[in-house]
């Protein structure tokens, strides 16, 4: 009847828990395997973590670039128009007030704070305000530095990032750095310039009522190169999607087999419970009969 009463309260334990085996020694080798099964699932979860933020900042660095490239093409615009002939100076002065708004809400946009509260073009230094506006005493009223260099403009469209993993052997970078993005545009006199003072160059040509051709031709580099940019983050954007993919079915995959490993059969437990305590109430009468019987029981 012991033996009954354990085994019951063993199986309700069970039902309580939800769990096959109460302890490792039940079942060492599933035990083992469900550690290695749940090491595996929480080291996929934060993968799926890190591709969760990826998203959150290519999105947002992608919005952005978008919003780049119509400043862009609205320049582009203003550039043809005045390229016409029979504009007057105070009619161009409209046009290169107008860069010089554009040119401001392009410096806000590459200063853009992500998501997670960082600057979404400071390479690694994500603390760090990429450009800086200041009024210069001669020459173009606006000069731009690039602080996370260390104040220094590199010789090459260098891109500092910060690369994530999201799979196992996968890793992906959550970012560009300004630099790369807005400090290296093509132009077509040959060396490369940011495409702050591109625009600048195109503002004061206004200004001053003195058109370039150059400046459509600049103007239209510098898009190009915000749109490889951007059709660069799109296409990490889907690398992350489908990663994104094969983790949730590992993930999926993963909990099923740990269940099987080490959850419990309930409509089988529950029979063996009812059995159980068929067994124990039937033990149970059987020692009540036995405490009762006496030799004069057996006397005629």
């Amino acid at each position: 009847m012991l033996m009954q009463q354990s085994k019951l309260s063993e199986t309700q334990m069970q039902l309580s828990t939800g769990k096959k085996y109460l302890s490792p020694s039940d079942n060492v080798a599933a035990t083992s395997n469900a550690l290695d099964i749940s090491t595996s699932l929480s080291v996929t979860k934060q993968y799926e973590a890190n591709a969760k933020s990826v998203v959150s900042r290519l999105s947002a660095e992608e919005s952005v670039l978008g919003g780049s490239v119509d400043i862009m093409d609205r320049l582009k615009e203003l550039a043809i128009q005045g390229q016409n002939g029979t504009l007057s100076a105070p009619d161009r002065t409209v046009l290169g007030e107008e860069a010089l708004q554009l040119l401001d809400s392009m410096v806000g946009l590459a200063n853009t704070v992500g998501p997670n509260g960082d600057y979404l073009f400071s390479g690694l230094k994500s603390q760090t305000l990429p450009f800086n506006k200041t009024l210069a005493a001669a020459g173009p009223p606006a000069v731009y530095n690039f602080p996370w260099q260390g104040n220094a403009v590199p010789p090459a469209p260098a891109n500092e990032q910060r690369t994530i993993e999201i799979g196992p052997s996968r890793s992906v970078a959550d970012g560009d750095s300004g630099y790369y993005v807005f400090g290296s545009a093509p132009t077509s006199a040959g060396p490369t310039q940011d495409i702050f003072t591109t625009i600048q160059k195109f503002a004061n040509n206004m200004l001053s009522n003195t058109p370039q051709s150059s400046d459509i031709a600049d103007l239209e580099l510098a898009t190009q190169r915000l749109r490889t940019v951007r059709s660069n983050v799109g296409d990490r954007l889907n690398a992350v999607d489908d990663q994104s993919g094969i983790n949730k079915a590992y993930v999926l995959q993963m909990q099923q087999t740990l269940s099987q490993v080490q959850d419990l059969d309930y409509t089988e437990a529950i029979s063996k419970l009812n059995l159980q305590t068929q067994s124990l109430q039937a033990a149970q009468q059987s020692y009540i009969k036995v405490q009762g019987l006496s030799l004069f029981n057996y006397l005629r």
